[in-house]
C-alpha cells in the first residue's frame, strides 16, 4: 500500500511523525532489524556507504538483543535516510553523516507554529513513542490489520518476518548469512522458516529481487 495518500491527508502538526514512521517502516522491512532500540538508538556516525557496492549501506548496530552487530541496508533504507536528512537538516545524507555523527537518526522535528517561532522557540528533535499505535491506525485505515492468510493481527514485528521470508524465498540468502544480518541464531531461523524451499543458496545479501518488490510501497 502506498504511503503517499496517507501522508497527504495528514494534519500539519502530525505530518513529521507520519513521515518518520514511513521511513522507519521502510528501514525495518529492508534490514530485518527488530523494532525498537536497534533502530531508534542508531546514530548517523554508525552508518557508512559500502565500498564498490551501489545503493548499499553498512550499519553498525550497537543496541541489539544479541549485542553489537554489522548489518546491511539497501536502496529502501538509503532513500529513507536521505529523506530524514533533508527534513531535519536540509542537507544531503553524505554531509549529515560527516557533520552530525552523534545525532540519533530516527527523530523528527516537532511542529512549531508561526506564533511560537516569533517567540524564538526552536523546534526540537523528538524520539517517537507512538509508532505501534500509529502503525495500527494505518493498517486499520487500509483494511490490512489482519493477515487474511493467518487470521493474525499484523504488528511492527511482522515486518521482520516479512524481511526474512523475502530474503529466503526470493533472494535465496543462506540461513547463516541471514542469522548474522538479523542478529539471531540459525536455530531460530530454521525453527520459523525451515518450511520455505529456499534455504539453499547464493551467498549474498544483494537483494536485487526484493528491491523491485518493495520499492516505496508496503
Amino acid at each position: 500500500h502506498n504511503f503517499e495518500p496517507w501522508l497527504n491527508n495528514a494534519r500539519t502538526d502530525s505530518l513529521p511523525l507520519r513521515q518518520l514512521m514511513k521511513d522507519y517502516v521502510m528501514t525495518l522491512i529492508d534490514t530485518g532489524a527488530r523494532p525498537g532500540r536497534e533502530i531508534f538508538e542508531l546514530k548517523w556516525g554508525q552508518i557508512k556507504f559500502a565500498d564498490n557496492v551501489p545503493d548499499t549501506l553498512i550499519l553498525n548496530i550497537q543496541m541489539s538483543k544479541t549485542g553489537q552487530r554489522t548489518a546491511i541496508g539497501r536502496l529502501p533504507m538509503l532513500q529513507a535516510l536521505r529523506a530524514i536528512a533533508h527534513r531535519n537538516y536540509q542537507k544531503p545524507l553524505e554531509e549529515v553523516i560527516q557533520t552530525y555523527p552523534n545525532d540519533y537518526i530516527y527523530r523528527y522535528l516537532e511542529f512549531v507554529s508561526k506564533r511560537q517561532l516569533e517567540g524564538i522557540r526552536q523546534a526540537r528533535f523528538i524520539k517517537p513513542s507512538s509508532f505501534p499505535r500509529l502503525f495500527d491506525n494505518y493498517l486499520k485505515e487500509h483494511n490490512i490489520l489482519i493477515d487474511k492468510a493467518t487470521g493474525k493481527k499484523r504488528v511492527m514485528y511482522s515486518l521482520r518476518h516479512t524481511y526474512a521470508t523475502l530474503a529466503l524465498t526470493y533472494d535465496q540468502v543462506p540461513i547463516h548469512t541471514l542469522a548474522k544480518q538479523m542478529g539471531t541464531s540459525v536455530v531460530m531461523i530454521e525453527k520459523h522458516y525451515s518450511h520455505l524451499d529456499a534455504v539453499k543458496a547464493i551467498e549474498q545479501l544483494s537483494g536485487i529481487k526484493t528491491r523491485g518488490m518493495i520499492g516505496l510501497n508496503l
